[in-house]
């Protein structure tokens, strides 16, 4: 699935603009509202992040059709509340951690989303100064390659300090979600008999009496 979401790019995201929408160079940082550009039928917002700037305050407006993409080049560390505005599935939106040493930090806030970390990054959930535990609803997925998994020290004012809650992320979902590209070589044969022998009926029928 990085795999998948890392090869996404703006010529085979937006052949079909109704099912993608691509945005290039994109910079996380400060205060930023996120509405999903495919309004009414759904389909994936990608965005391609350059930089990420500290404490980064998301706010997702959309549909439970919408999916949210982030190809994350760098670490993400938060201390923010994120928001959801309209029926926005934490499931669907999805933060690709896939470069190495890309790391995901926690610190008392609560974030909508799931978090894909294989690129050998850690993630780190910690409590806040003033100990309010961080949240994530959504999905946490720590490939075993290398990555760790911490829930700060062990401290016994800080041992419980995360939670992690709401419907695990689907990759097959994603999957079917079109992004067309070019058909492979065997694809566009099969797929060009199969339409030359539907003509090839329907002008038989038309040509069969009573028609």
């Amino acid at each position: 699935m990085a795999t998948y979401i890392d090869g996404i790019n703006a010529s085979n995201c937006t052949v079909a603009l109704s099912s993608c929408q691509f945005n290039d160079a994109v910079n996380l940082s400060g205060s930023l509202t996120l509405t999903g550009a495919l309004s009414g039928t759904g389909g994936i917002n990608y965005y391609n992040v350059q930089t990420v700037g500290n404490n980064v305050d998301l706010n997702f407006v959309g549909s439970g059709r919408d999916y949210f993409v982030f190809n994350m080049p760098t670490s993400l560390s938060t201390n923010q509340d994120w928001t959801l505005q309209g029926d926005v599935d934490p499931a669907k939106i999805i933060f690709n951690f896939a470069r190495p040493g890309s790391n995901l930090s926690l610190s008392g806030s609560d974030v909508f989303g799931t978090f894909l970390l294989t690129g050998g990054g850690t993630a780190t959930l910690n409590r806040s100064g003033n100990r309010n535990p961080s949240s994530i609803t959504g999905s946490l997925i720590v490939i075993n390659n290398g990555s760790a998994l911490s829930f700060g020290s062990d401290n016994g004012n800080n041992r419980v300090n995360a939670v992690i809650n709401g419907r695990p992320f689907n990759p097959t979902a994603l999957r079917n979600v079109p992004v067309p590209g070019p058909l492979p070589l065997l694809g566009g044969a099969i797929a060009f008999g199969w339409s030359r022998r539907l003509r090839q009926r329907l002008n038989q029928a038309q040509k069969a009496p009573g028609h």
